[in-house]
C-alpha cells in the first residue's frame, strides 16, 4: 500500500494546533486529521529539509487558517521550481512547503510541526522517513548549479502564482 500524504479529514479524530514563526509576525492555526498523536510526520533528508529542520505533516489548504502576517511570508524555489518553501520574511522561520505545483490537482501543504505551540516532545511523534536526498524526478533532466534536478522544458512563468488567501 502506498503512502497517502493527505489522508481524508476525520471529524472524529483531529487536533487543532496554534502556531507562529519565531518572531510572531506570522500566526496561524492548523486542523490536523488524524490527530498529531497518530499522524505520520515526514522526516526528509533532502538538502532543504535537513538544513531548515522540516518535520512535516500534510494537510489540505482548507485546514490552515492564517490570523496575521501572511503578507510577511516569502517564498523560495529551487531545482525544478515547482514547490514553494514558505518562510517568515522577518525572522526567516521555515513554516511550510506549498506542494500545489508538485502534485497537480491536490491542493495541500506540508506544515512544519516545529512551529506548533503545543508540540514540544518530538521523540513521541510518529515518523515516516523519506529519502529526499536520493530523489530525482526526471533522470534525463540536467542538474542546476546547486546539484538539483530540473526540467528546462517546463515554462514556470505560465504557472499561476500561489495566492494562499486572497
Amino acid at each position: 500500500m502506498s503512502y497517502d500524504p493527505n489522508p481524508q479529514f476525520d471529524p472524529n479524530d483531529f487536533s487543532v494546533h496554534d502556531a507562529h514563526c519565531h518572531c510572531g509576525a506570522i500566526a496561524y492555526t492548523v486542523k490536523l486529521s488524524p490527530s498529531i498523536a497518530t499522524h505520520k510526520v515526514t522526516r526528509c533528508n533532502c538538502s532543504i529539509c535537513r538544513r531548515n529542520g522540516f518535520l512535516c505533516v500534510y494537510v489540505s489548504r482548507a485546514q490552515v487558517q492564517f490570523s496575521r502576517g501572511w503578507d510577511e511570508a516569502k517564498r523560495y524555489r529551487f531545482g525544478n521550481m515547482n514547490v514553494d518553501h514558505v518562510f517568515c520574511g522577518t525572522c526567516g522561520s521555515s513554516l511550510l512547503v506549498d506542494t500545489r505545483r508538485w502534485w497537480k490537482g491536490r491542493d495541500f501543504l506540508a506544515m512544519n510541526v516545529r512551529f506548533f505551540k503545543d508540540v514540544t516532545d518530538f521523540d513521541k511523534l510518529n515518523y515516516r522517513e523519506y529519502d529526499g536526498a536520493s530523489f530525482k524526478p526526471n533522470a534525463t533532466a540536467p542538474l542546476d548549479d546547486s546539484g538539483c534536478w530540473y526540467d528546462k522544458q517546463q515554462d514556470w512563468t505560465k504557472v499561476e502564482e500561489n495566492p494562499f488567501y486572497p
